[in-house]
């Protein structure tokens, strides 16, 4: 399962264009940058927003997220969709970075990918990129594509 998943974030890569939806901000080289599309960066938060919330309000009011690297559950709320980092990976795909706190107090950096699915946009998969400010791994440019880097 975790193979077909690696296959299909490398598919997902294989398409990112070089220019970002917005300028770089808090996050400028950690992240892919996609092309411009139809899809604005409000649209791409408001979905994230409405996802964050729904899930939210079925889990108690946290956020959950389930974190393989330090193998445990995440209670998160809410603090920052960052919209200068929300960007489209290529035609109906895109990404976004956001800040959540766990119940504990520490800060993550999630993640997410959306797809377009009939006009609306669907979160597809988070993933867990820092904690407490230290990155998990990094994008890196390869030819025409973003592949995900190990932080070593």
């Amino acid at each position: 399962m975790l193979k077909i998943k690696s296959v299909l974030m490398i598919v997902l890569f294989l398409f990112i264009a070089s220019t970002s939806i917005t300028t770089a901000g808090e996050h400028p080289a950690d992240h892919p940058a996609g092309e411009q599309s139809a899809v604005t960066t409000e649209t791409i938060a408001k979905a994230i927003d409405a996802h964050v919330k729904n899930e939210s309000n079925q889990k108690g009011g946290y956020f959950i997220v389930e974190d393989r690297v330090a193998k445990k559950t995440l209670s998160l709320k809410l603090d920052k969709i960052h919209r200068e980092r929300l960007s489209a990976i290529d035609k109906g795909h895109y990404f976004a970075c956001v800040d959540f706190t766990n119940e504990d107090g520490k800060k993550y950096d999630i993640d997410f990918f959306l797809k377009d699915k009939k006009g609306k946009l669907k979160v597809t998969e988070t993933m867990v990129h820092k904690e407490e400010g230290k990155e998990r791994y990094n994008w890196v440019k390869k030819g025409d594509f973003w592949v995900k880097k190990p932080v070593e």
